[in-house]
């Protein structure tokens, strides 16, 4: 009966499309992945302007207006008219602390895109997984409710001493209870689909998926995941702030170039150099707060490794727990549990009789809901382990 159980769990799952097509149609599809994608070509080309200089300011200037006749440019042989274009030059290291800066960012949001996608993956693996867990206790319940059935249909045709009123009463329960079951798990595998459907982007009416036997693994080991590396690229993003701080704490030099034209003299050029001064201390209090960010985002660092080490523990621990109970439910109880039930079955003799007979399917539908229970589990938590690590066990 074991394997014919395992049959019926598995029978819906025989058709449709594949986690890993779901998966990889996500990869292409997904919007907010796309979304992620915009931002990471959008941060390429903030590189790309990185080490441009400031655009230069063109202005137009006039001397000697009258007040009484503003328009008049011939009034007196002074009056000039002035065309400028002004360019302000780069401190000392400022380009390359902007090249640094921009860097990092690009380099960032490659980490969140990564980051991002696993998410997704974790998201559509466990979705995947709870889908086929309600599928198998769907077909569980639905054998289950069929033994039942046939047990009652028996009892009653056979009109006999051996069934009696209260055995009769309890398979009528357990029936009853096994269709609210079935009704409750059937409600639950549409908003199932709708969000693997939501995640890939595109319409699945259902999923092939088949789950081998929970094994016990060796115990990873936590490596540069992309939350990692993003946490470490926002540590070097402050350093390279405060190296632009320091940059912009500097005098910020600019030349002026400019063309007089006058009416009744030779025309002539007149340069200018300037530069802009740090005066007021915005500049030491900018380096101030960049170094604070600094000690900020190392400390953010230290505490997202120690928080993903925490989640590595707790990941592999659950797998291990639901990989053991899962061992000793299909290795142990449940064959032992399935002789126990030919044998009750085929030694009927009377009312009581029966009711172990029937108390020891229900036993053995609960140790059934458990195994399935533990296989899926497993899976949920291999998932989110594989999203920390980055990698496939």
């Amino acid at each position: 009966m074991y394997r014919l159980i395992v049959a019926l769990g598995l029978a819906g799952l025989l058709q449709g499309m594949t986690l890993e097509e779901i998966i990889t149609h996500a990869k292409a599809h997904n919007p907010a992945l796309k979304a992620q994608t915009l931002t990471r070509d959008k941060s390429t080309l903030a590189l790309r302007t990185a080490t441009l200089w400031s655009d230069p300011t063109l202005s137009i200037g006039l001397n000697d207006i009258p007040v009484d006749d503003p328009l008049n440019r011939g009034a007196e042989p002074m009056q000039t008219q002035t065309l400028s274009l002004t360019q302000a030059l780069p401190a000392w290291g400022l380009l390359e602390a902007q090249k640094a800066l921009a860097s990092l960012n690009q380099r960032r949001t490659s980490h969140e895109y990564a980051s991002q996608e696993l998410q997704l993956i974790r998201q559509i693996k466990q979705t995947a997984v709870t889908l086929w867990k309600m599928e198998s206790l769907l077909a569980l319940t639905q054998s289950y409710s069929t033994i039942i059935d046939q047990r009652i249909a028996l009892d009653a045709s056979s009109a006999s001493q051996n069934a009696s009123h209260a055995a009769m009463m309890r398979s009528q329960l357990t029936l009853y209870n096994l269709k609210r079951s079935q009704i409750a798990l059937h409600n639950r595998i549409a908003p199932l689909l709708a969000e693997l459907k939501a995640y890939a982007n595109m319409e699945i009416s259902s999923l092939q998926l088949s789950l081998p036997a929970p094994v016990m693994i060796p115990k990873p080991t936590l490596s540069d995941n992309p939350e990692l590396q993003k946490s470490a690229t926002l540590t070097q993003s402050a350093q390279a702030k405060r190296a632009l701080a320091q940059a912009q704490a500097q005098m910020q030099p600019f030349v002026q170039a400019s063309y007089n034209q006058r009416q009744n003299f030779s025309d002539y050029l007149s340069v200018a150099l300037g530069a802009k001064i740090p005066l007021y201390g915005a500049q030491e209090d900018a380096i101030e707060q960049s170094t604070l960010d600094i000690a900020i985002a190392q400390a953010n660092q230290t505490s997202l490794s120690n928080s993903q080490q925490a989640q590595l523990e707790r990941y592999y621990s659950a797998m291990q727990e639901h990989a053991q109970n899962y061992a000793v439910l299909v290795q142990e109880s449940l064959p032992t549990l399935q002789h126990m039930i030919e044998l009750a079955g085929a030694s009927i003799k009377n009312s009581d009789s029966l009711m172990q007979y029937l108390l020891l399917l229900e036993q053995q539908f609960t140790l059934n809901q458990e195994r399935i229970e533990h296989m899926a589990q497993f899976y949920i938590e291999k998932a989110s382990l594989e999203a920390l690590l980055n990698k496939e066990l």
